[in-house]
């Protein structure tokens, strides 16, 4: 009985089971037929919409095209009549710009006449003035040289031998009274230069393969190629070349002398005492504050008079904190500046090339241009771009210095210093890098410093009409009355070359060839620099106006909000005061309350009232006493009638 009732339940799940697959088969497949329905509609749908797009934007862009193509036409036929009527008024200026330029070539031309007539008028009364002067001054040279003849004269023959009673010999002056112990210059003896073979030394030119002979005394030269006779051809005398040494260290022109072999003689004039005097702080040799030691300084910032100093005086007089920060030049033994020299025209160098071979490293500004541009120079690389004057190394004189020791005083190349300072003491020493290398010009309109002769111009000055770089600008005017000097970039200076005067009518019209910009008003680049200056600070003094009226304006806002915050509080104060008295009275609210104002007396209200009526009758009559009132009005800083004011000045200048 079991069995079967397992049988029949087994049965039935299993066609309960068949029953469920085939529902499921039979939703699948009617499932999948509406799907495959609904997709079939959905595109047809979505056709349609894409067709009746198509024909929406057709009729659209058709109507839009046929708008446009009119109104291009009426753009067409607008432009030619406004073509017709430009052509006409070009015309017609044309025409009066043609007659204005006749009259003007006429006056011009009438012009040019008379002034070549007054030209040719002035030219003949200053010739027949020259010409007076001329004569005048030719007769008082000779009036002047024949008076200086008889003074020299005078002169030479008044010096007398005198004994001063003790069997010493003086010399007196009967014409001026002066008296010396040494013997004046007119009773000197002459001395005369005698030529040795040792003092010539034989040279090699390399840029024209020449030999040449140089002498280290007198600096004549003479070439071996050329055999012509020398008999009459002068030596130059020691004093000559004294005083060309010396015109040569005051104009910072290099003198050549360039002379056959010399004559076996040639007398020594020795050059005046007041000529020695004179040049003595550009070519003495004594140390001006011991006068024993020969000078090997020459401080940079101390008193050109007292400028010259032997090594032990330079560090005394140098210890004290104000001088400590001076700089100095090298001297050689004849009192010359110790700095590279061109060995090609004697000039101060500012190239060393060491690739150059020894002897030919130092070369100025123009001999550098013209040894290395050929191709075999061309490819040396191991340059150093200095500025002229540069001291050389104390240690080795070879190469230029570099780095300067506060400690040691002196100045040093880079291997030397670190050569030098390698051990001992010296090693704690702190090297100062020399501002003395070059800027490389990167650009045909970049310039050096007019000051420091070292760094790019950055700024030009308007007054002082100078390229200065940023330290130097803030160095040079950082007080006194350049401080007010304003100053213009030196980038912008450089394009001024780039706008060009267009005159169109009688305005002209700027234009910048570069930036294809244009100007009504002339660019601040060309205008003089006191006009830059002069526009500059009164765009500073209207932009400081416009500030002090804007934070006059701000105080004043700021006053009338703190005012009423005090009120407010007063008032808070007050109603807080009251609701405690009404809390701890509360019969108060029972009493008639009062008509008049409560936090104002009545003598306040009546003084209210009389400065009402005041206002209103000021506001009516302009009186000198309304004018007064107003007046210190607009002067109280802080004011709404201050700031007001500013605003109403600022409107009008602008």
């Amino acid at each position: 009985m079991e069995e079967a009732i397992s049988a029949a339940e087994r049965d039935i799940e299993e066609s309960r089971d068949a029953a469920g697959r085939i529902q499921r088969l039979y939703r699948g497949r009617t499932g999948r037929q509406v799907a495959a329905i609904r997709l079939a509609e959905k595109k047809a749908r979505d056709q349609l919409k894409y067709e009746s797009a198509r024909q929406i934007q057709r009729i659209v862009r058709g109507s839009r095209g046929r708008r446009r193509v009119v109104r291009i036409k009426g753009d067409l036929a607008k432009e030619a009549l406004r073509e017709v009527y430009r052509r006409e008024r070009i015309a017609l200026e044309d025409k009066k710009k043609w007659a204005e330029q006749l009259d003007m070539e006429q006056f011009k031309a009438d012009t040019v006449t008379r002034k070549e007539r007054e030209r040719k008028l002035l030219i003949a009364q200053q010739e027949e003035e020259i010409a007076r002067l001329d004569a005048q001054t030719s007769a008082y040279k000779v009036q002047a040289l024949e008076a200086q003849k008889t003074l020299k004269a005078a002169q030479a023959a008044a010096w007398k031998p005198m004994n001063d009673g003790f069997g010493n010999v003086f010399y007196s002056n009967e014409l001026t009274g002066d008296t010396t112990w040494d013997i004046p210059e007119a009773l000197q003896p002459k001395l005369e230069y005698v030529d040795r073979e040792e003092d010539w030394e034989e040279l090699y030119n390399p840029h024209t393969g020449q030999l040449y002979k140089h002498n280290r005394v007198t600096g004549a030269v003479q070439m071996n190629q050329v055999d012509a006779s020398t008999d009459d051809i002068p030596i130059p005398t020691a004093a000559a070349v004294i005083d060309k040494a010396i015109v040569a260290e005051t104009t910072d022109k290099p003198v050549v002398e360039q002379q056959h072999h010399p004559i076996a003689s040639q007398t020594y004039i020795q050059p005046s005492k007041e000529k020695t005097e004179q040049n003595a702080s550009s070519v003495g040799v004594l140390c001006w504050r011991c006068k024993k030691t020969r000078a090997v300084k020459e401080c940079v910032n101390c008193n050109p008079d007292q400028s010259l100093y032997c090594a032990s005086c330079f560090t005394k007089e140098h210890k004290a904190v104000a001088k400590q920060t001076h700089d100095f030049k090298r001297l050689n033994h004849d009192g010359t500046h110790a700095c590279g020299m061109c060995y090609k025209c004697d000039g101060q160098a500012s190239y060393h090339c060491a690739t150059c071979d020894p002897g030919f490293q130092f070369m100025c500004d123009l001999c550098y241009a013209s040894t290395h541009a050929t191709a075999e120079y061309a490819a040396h690389r191991n340059l150093v771009h200095f500025r002229p004057g540069s001291a050389l190394c104390s240690h080795c004189t070879k190469l230029v210095a570099l780095r300067g020791c506060v400690e040691c005083q002196d100045k040093f190349c880079i291997d030397c210093f670190e050569m030098t300072h390698a051990k001992g003491k010296k090693n704690a020493h702190v090297p100062i890098v020399l501002n003395v290398v070059k800027a490389p010009l990167d650009d045909v309109t970049d310039a050096y410093c007019a000051e420091c002769d070292v760094a790019l111009c950055t700024k030009l000055c308007n007054l002082c009409g100078d390229g200065l770089c940023d330290a130097c600008f803030a160095h040079l005017h950082a007080k006194g009355r350049k401080a007010e000097h304003t100053f213009v970039s030196w980038k912008l200076m450089t394009q001024a070359g780039d706008w060009i005067e267009i005159l169109e009518g009688k305005v002209p019209m700027y234009y910048n060839i570069v930036t294809k910009e244009s100007s009504a008003d002339k660019p601040s680049v060309l205008l003089l620099g006191v006009d830059r200056h002069r526009d500059m600070i009164a765009d500073k003094v209207r932009e400081r106006k416009k500030a002090e009226s804007e934070r006059e304006s701000e105080l004043v806002a700021l006053r009338e909000q703190l005012k009423a915050m005090q009120e407010a509080a007063e008032l808070a104060r007050r109603q807080q005061k009251e609701l405690d008295l009404l809390h701890e009275n509360p019969d108060v609210v029972l009493v008639k309350p009062l008509k008049k104002r409560w936090w104002k007396s009545k003598a306040q209200l009546a003084k209210d009232k009389a400065e009402r009526e005041h206002h209103v009758v000021l506001s009516l009559l302009l009186t000198k006493q309304r004018q007064d009132q107003l007046h210190r009005e607009a002067m109280e800083v802080g004011s709404v009638a201050y700031a007001n004011a500013i605003v109403a000045d600022m409107v009008q200048q602008s």
